[in-house]
């Protein structure tokens, strides 16, 4: 019915079992059957009210699955997060999940990876244990270490097997993080103890903790203040505790801005942009609200020390990661300062994809001052990246490579390895770079792997899906990377939105093999928690229209058009009705309204594209060429052939500009254009366009890319129409093969250069083949009514 979630284990599906009439959750999982099924014998002997039952285990279509009881609820991590709860009601829920762990340790299993996202916490009020895919029957079974850092007793993360007191420890931390402000002192006192460093300073088992939970408690509650004020130093930062009390601990952290408002606003408006002062607010919004969140990370460390529940070396560490990040948001601001016109386009997602203040979790390494100087050198870099400077941001990072090897620090040679991956993965070069660019990003992994920085290895595996697995059409590779990522997700504390980049890439990488209905679970799931965390993003506003174009090739227009619809609506409200982004918006909505055959709707949406981004953009700028080329695709279906050829001869005209006319992407703008030319009769100039962006693709790409196999069809189509059967078959045989190398043999590009091969089959008399193509391209997939119809008329002449 829909996806729940997934995870380093499987996925995880809302279902519906026909035989009993009822909801369940059909967990698929990545790994053997032998794990599937173990897993679920040890929930089917749980028989609890606070275990998840389990009902039906088995295979289908060669996946493993286990159907388990539907929890019509959310996530405790979801139900802290959906509005303040009190401190007796955390305390209930608590206990309810203690009894189901109990419950567990009772049968001889420990969990090993409790924490709020496996803690479901239905409608009914009742909390039920979940996700019991790391638990081991054996209390003294010798595994490789497993759980979740934020939450993995010391003892484990020594490379203990794990026992009852460590998923008591994890059950404190989860309670720690709980509490409200305003609970007890007692209550905190509980989780302290459930979280001591040695097993045998816990609770005995957690019956006693439950017990200690709810026992009864009467009396006055007495502050005790310290005897003077109380200094703590956090990497670097001075936070005053002006009074501590024995349960109510109070810091006072002050954070100054790291910029210049007035220098902001001067260097948008000079960029000349339409947009450039409202982008200027919104962009110091943006800054005001990230330091906002900055004091808040830091007092809450604080206070976890001044209480007792965090050390002063955790405090420390903590206010280490948070003095990075402030310096990369710095390094972001420095960018800003000198923006572009470009720049100034990019400003609000700069600052939006700085890493989150809530991603600290007092883990972070000591790090020399010559690194962090090169770590800070390094975001700059990124930032430039981000705001459309690739080739300055690559000559930076080059500049860094000597320096930062010679730091020998390994977290910061894997973030180097990884922007320079990702720079080279997009520079405009031959198929020498995306090797370049894989081999680059292999060397990130290994650094981070060596580091054991498992947040930074997640982000190349990303990075290889979304710049590498993506755009080559590796549907093998991409799968077995994907699962790589949601392993080393598994060691990672929660991250919703690192969770998001994958099912994003994952989802992206489902592109070229036409897994539409994976894609569009992924992106609905990577747009659920995005929303969740960043509310109405522009990085959501984003989402929303690629989930839009995944539907429309889903085959589902009508149900594309709300995300389309919502993409656009976002991006006015993020970003001002005259933002460029609007305008690209537009592009995947008038894209739904033509597949629907509302014809007439989408030209005018694209043609309002067209002109928001000209006002916006001017006329000779990449983004214009791409709306004129969408506008051209639409006037040709409403049979306008001259508007389509004067819109395509623009396109060409402004890519010979921006990019010269040995370029790849002007020679895919002639490719188009020659295709109306010979509609049009143009035969002639047809060809010489399509000969010269033939030899442009095949230097840049080689034989096997689909820009290569549709110039090819082209000149095939040409040739055919001319009755040159021979030069034809060259052309159109070559076409199949380039699709079928790059795409696959069962890819609905396919469709045309089949249907040419029959027609120059039947022409040559070997009927038999030509019947072979036409009736192959009739089974391939999504193809159009009015080309299947033109198909069989072909079979029916003989």
């Amino acid at each position: 019915m829909r996806l729940l979630g997934a995870g380093a284990m499987g996925v995880v599906y809302e279902a519906e079992d026909p035989d009993l009439d009822r909801r369940v959750a059909v967990k698929v999982l990545r790994t053997t059957a032998g794990d599937l099924r173990g897993e679920a014998r040890m929930l089917a002997r749980l028989a609890h009210p606070n275990v998840v039952a389990v009902y039906e285990v088995g295979t289908s279509a060669g996946r493993d699955f286990v159907s388990m009881e539907y929890v019509d609820g959310q996530t405790l991590a979801d139900w802290l997060a959906e509005r303040p709860r009190s401190w007796q009601d955390v305390a209930r829920t608590i206990a309810d999940a203690a009894r189901g762990l109990s419950a567990a340790h009772a049968a001889g299993i420990v969990h090993r990876d409790v924490k709020p996202s496996n803690l479901l916490v239905g409608r009914d009020g009742r909390v039920r244990v979940t996700d019991f895919g790391l638990a081991t029957r054996s209390l003294d079974d010798d595994r490789v270490i497993v759980g979740t850092p934020r939450y993995m007793a010391p003892e484990v993360k020594r490379g203990d097997a794990g026992h009852a007191a460590s998923d008591q420890y994890s059950l404190g931390v989860t309670l720690e993080q709980a509490l409200p402000g305003d609970a007890p002192r007692w209550l905190r006192s509980i989780a302290a103890r459930a979280m001591r460093p040695q097993p045998d300073e816990r609770f005995p088992d957690l019956a006693a903790l439950i017990a200690e939970l709810e026992r009864p408690r009467t009396g006055r509650r007495i502050v005790i203040a310290s005897a003077g004020a109380a200094l703590l130093v956090a990497g670097g930062l001075v936070v005053g505790a002006m009074r501590v009390a024995a349960d109510e601990p109070s810091c006072n952290v002050t954070v100054e801005p790291a910029w210049s408002a007035e220098t902001l606003r001067a260097r948008f408006v000079a960029s000349g942009r339409s947009h450039a002062s409202v982008t200027a607010e919104l962009v110091l919004g943006a800054l005001e609200r990230y330091r906002t969140r900055v004091v808040r990370e830091r007092v809450a460390s604080c206070q976890a020390t001044a209480s007792g529940a965090q050390s002063a070396a955790r405090l420390d560490a903590h206010g280490r990661c948070e003095d990075r990040l402030w310096a990369e948001l710095r390094a972001r601001v420095h960018v800003l300062e000198e923006a572009d016109p470009e720049t100034v386009d990019r400003a609000v997602s700069i600052i939006e994809a700085a890493p989150a203040p809530e991603s600290c979790h007092g883990d972070a390494a000591v790090r020399s001052p010559a690194g962090d100087a090169l770590a800070q050198k390094l975001a700059e870099a990124r930032a430039r990246y981000e705001a459309g400077q690739p080739k300055q941001a690559l000559a930076m990072v080059d500049s860094l490579a000597a320096p930062i090897d010679q730091a020998a620090e390994l977290a910061l040679s894997g973030e180097h390895r990884l922007l320079r991956g990702e720079l080279l993965a997009v520079a405009e070069g031959t198929i020498s770079d995306a090797r370049a660019a894989e081999t680059t990003l292999r060397e990130a992994l290994t650094f981070a792997t060596r580091a054991g920085d498992d947040r930074l290895v997640v982000r190349v595996w990303v990075a290889l899906l979304s710049t590498v697995a993506s755009a080559q059409g590796r549907g093998a590779d991409a799968l077995q990377w994907e699962g790589f990522a949601r392993t080393a997700l598994a060691r990672v504390p929660d991250d919703d939105l690192l969770v998001a980049a994958i099912d994003h890439a994952a989802a992206l990488a489902r592109f070229p093999g036409q897994q539409w209905t994976e894609a569009v679970a992924l992106l609905e799931h990577s747009l659920a928690l995005r929303k969740r965390v960043l509310g109405d993003a522009v990085i959501v506003g984003k989402t929303e229209s690629v989930l839009c174009s995944a539907l429309i090739h889903a085959g589902r227009p009508s149900d594309a058009q709300p995300h389309c619809t919502r993409g656009v609506e976002i991006a006015r409200t993020a970003l001002g009705d005259h933002h460029p982004q609007v305008g690209v918006a537009m592009l995947p909505l008038a894209e739904s309204q033509a597949t629907s055959g509302d014809y007439k709707g989408a030209l005018a949406t694209n043609e309002h594209a067209v002109a928001l981004l000209e006002a916006a953009l001017g006329r000779n700028d990449p983004t214009v060429s791409k709306a004129l080329n969408n506008l051209a695709a639409i006037l040709e279906r409403l049979g306008e052939t001259k508007r389509a050829i004067e819109v395509e001869r623009r396109v060409v005209e402004t890519r010979r500009i921006i990019y010269g006319a040995d370029d790849s992407r002007t020679a895919m703008a002639e490719s188009n254009l020659a295709v109306n030319l010979a509609d049009a009769g143009a035969r002639d100039e047809a060809r010489g366009l399509l000969a010269h962006a033939l030899e442009v693709q095949i230097q840049k790409f080689g034989e096997d890319h689909p820009d290569v196999a549709t110039t090819l069809q082209s000149l095939g189509e040409i040739e055919l129409d001319l009755g040159h059967l021979v030069v034809a078959r060259g052309y159109i045989d070559r076409a199949i093969a380039a699709y079928e190398a790059s795409v696959g043999p069962t890819h609905r590009d396919l469709i045309v250069p089949l249907w040419l091969r029959g027609r120059m089959l039947q022409q040559l008399g070997r009927h038999r083949e030509a019947k072979a193509a036409l009736e192959r391209a009739l089974a391939l997939p999504e193809i159009e009514p009015e080309q299947a119809e033109e198909i069989r008329r072909v079979l029916a002449h003989r």
